[in-house]
């Protein structure tokens, strides 16, 4: 793992008695007419104590289990310095989600955080695939830390490019934008029938909405007398197939499609003209 310099305590500038460390940092190494004289774990030490000895000068003890594992006259080290391992370089993903067709949707993203040894500016590339295998820049304004996608007709999967001012890229995982296409059903057709008798609408099922595929579509047929006010039509309405009551009167139908999403679509109505 990178490690980064984090302090450098000069030789005779603290006080004595002072605690200038206490499990603050992964490595300590004490360094002697430019060499490395001592290195430990600083999860291993107690304290670090300078102790005066006599007017300007100090001895540093470092403390282990309460016992010296190092002591040196202060003004013979060159430096005191603490290593910690690197924070990376991250950044939060993507969610997927759920649109209909002719519909955009933004991925609102934080800012990626930069690595502890690499601090400045982060730069952004929105890539899009079709497959989630193969890349290419996403269309549109792809160079922010959010994105916004075009309006969509077919589903895509995004995902965002993070480099950092050390040139390290780091990729997040993908989402999906899953597409979904408007609910579409056929119309049923206009029909007479005679005193007594009914008729049956015999409609394939809709396609498309919410979870295209996945989701399932309900029904319910209407009826109207004057084509413009509805209600549920008389007996079991709520299949993809209707059969009237005996009419004794002309009479209008619908079919509604509703997805899971609670979007519903109406046929065209059709005219059963009634003849005595």
């Amino acid at each position: 793992m990178k490690q980064i310099f984090i302090s450098i305590l000069l030789a005779g500038s603290l006080a004595a008695g002072t605690i200038i460390a206490q499990n603050t940092a992964k490595t300590k190494q004490i360094f002697k007419n430019g060499a490395v004289e001592f290195s430990i774990s600083v999860a291993e030490i107690d304290s670090v104590i300078f102790t005066q000895v006599e007017t300007n000068n100090a001895v540093m003890h470092i403390m282990r289990d309460n016992v010296a594992v190092f002591q040196s006259a202060a003004a013979d080290i060159d430096s005191i310095v603490y290593y910690l391992p690197a924070t990376p370089f991250t950044q939060e993903n993507p969610i997927s989600v759920t649109i209909y067709s002719g519909e955009t949707h933004t991925f609102d993203l934080a800012e990626a955080t930069a690595a502890s040894d690499c601090p400045g500016t982060i730069t952004y590339r929105w890539q899009q695939s079709s497959n989630n295998q193969t890349w290419i820049n996403a269309i549109g304004v792809n160079t922010n830390a959010s994105f916004t996608t075009p309006a969509l007709i077919n589903s895509v999967f995004y995902r965002r490019q993070a480099t950092d001012a050390c040139g390290t890229t780091i990729t997040s995982a993908s989402a999906l934008v899953a597409v979904n296409a408007p609910i579409s059903q056929n119309n049923p057709a206009n029909a007479i029938v005679f005193t007594g008798t009914t008729h049956t609408f015999t409609l394939p099922a809709a396609t498309g909405g919410c979870q295209s595929g996945i989701g399932i579509i309900t029904y319910q047929w209407q009826q109207s007398y004057d084509n413009e006010n509805w209600v549920n039509a008389l007996g079991n309405s709520t299949s993809i197939n209707y059969t009237t009551q005996p009419l004794t009167t002309n009479t209008y139908f619908r079919r509604q499609a509703t997805d899971v999403c609670g979007i519903a679509v109406y046929s065209a109505s059709a005219l059963v003209l009634y003849c005595q």
